[in-house]
């Protein structure tokens, strides 16, 4: 009987060990599974967020380029503008001066100088 016993129990334990290395085994392969999955996951995550980041940093950089742009354009302008009115102030003074000039000839010596224009020949 102690024989039978025993291989009773032997079984008992044989088949408590199997199943334990059985279970653990499953676990094992499930923790696996959920691994990979959660990897996967996390990946697919990171790549949704680096995108995300450089579609931010694009749309930044375009808005600082252009701002930037904007500011150095406005300030051509006004340099342009400047020198445009600096300009027009000297073509008033020298139209007054010609005027000035044409309406007192003898003012400034006309008639005093030769005149450079040559005289016509007349026709023989």
């Amino acid at each position: 009987m102690s024989r039978v016993k025993n291989s009773i129990l032997q079984k008992i334990k044989t088949h408590t060990l199997a199943m334990g290395i059985i279970t653990a085994a499953v676990f094992t392969v499930l923790i696996a599974a959920g691994l990979l999955v959660t990897r996967k996951t996390m990946v697919s995550a990171g790549n949704r967020l680096g995108d995300s980041a450089a579609t931010d940093a694009r749309r930044i950089l375009i808005e600082q380029t252009e701002s930037e742009l904007s500011r150095m354009a406005q300030s051509k302008a006004a340099v342009s503008d400047e020198k445009l009115a600096a300009t027009a102030e000297y073509i008033r003074i020298i139209s007054q001066i010609a005027t000035d000039i044409k309406s007192n000839p003898a003012k400034y010596g006309a008639g005093k100088f030769r005149s450079r224009t040559r005289p016509t020949r007349k026709a023989r």
